[in-house]
């Protein structure tokens, strides 16, 4: 189930794991945006991508980058689409305390993968107010190079935060909700049997 988004979570991580350029064009100066990609990919470089540590610590390592760069409950929420307003108050708690125990483990237990490619971050642009695209690439010694974008939306303190990974034009989070309105309607829309196939 979710092969797809597995494959993409994959990618993902290799973004996470490689080295940042200083720079998003030569003698440049990183925007905002950009620096955020950027520390986001030295911190899990540093403290994720460590053979010696046990998956449990791995997760809770990777919980707390999720906490400090990714808006979970935004993505939670966009991800379940319209399921969302029509699930109780009861439901929507199980399901944010599920979704973020299911990124922690997907993400997790695929750090240690890396294998040479090269991260690069290409620039960035505003889409409206709120919202900016960081572009970056990633380039397999033997393979063509892979488009990433970043979105990320500025919050009520101006703090920019991820709110969907985009691979080669393919976006993760509508990737995800289509995965589970799927899953909800082989259930018979009954919400609880969607919320038992997470666990």
């Amino acid at each position: 189930m979710w092969k797809y988004n597995r494959i993409l979570f994959a990618v993902f991580l290799v973004c996470l794991t490689l080295p940042l350029p200083l720079s998003a064009a030569d003698g440049a100066a990183l925007s905002r945006q950009e620096q955020l990609v950027q520390t986001l990919g030295n911190d899990a470089l540093t403290e994720l991508v460590q053979k010696e540590i046990t998956q449990a610590q791995r997760e809770k390592k990777m919980a707390k980058l999720l906490d400090k760069y990714f808006d979970m409950d935004r993505i939670a929420k966009l991800s379940l689409g319209k399921n969302w307003r029509t699930a109780t108050d009861a439901q929507k708690k199980e399901y944010l305390k599920l979704f973020r125990q299911m990124v922690i483990r997907t993400y997790a237990s695929r750090f240690g993968e890396y294998s040479g490619e090269v991260f690069e971050v290409t620039g960035y642009r505003e889409l409206n107010k709120r919202d900016s695209l960081v572009h970056s690439k990633i380039v397999p010694e033997d393979r063509a190079p892979v488009a990433v974008d970043w979105r990320l939306r500025a919050g009520k303190d101006s703090d920019f935060l991820v709110i969907d990974v985009v691979v080669e034009g393919v976006s993760m989070m509508q990737t995800q909700r289509s995965e589970f309105e799927s899953l909800i309607s082989q259930n018979g829309g009954d919400f609880d049997a969607f919320l038992a196939a997470l666990k």
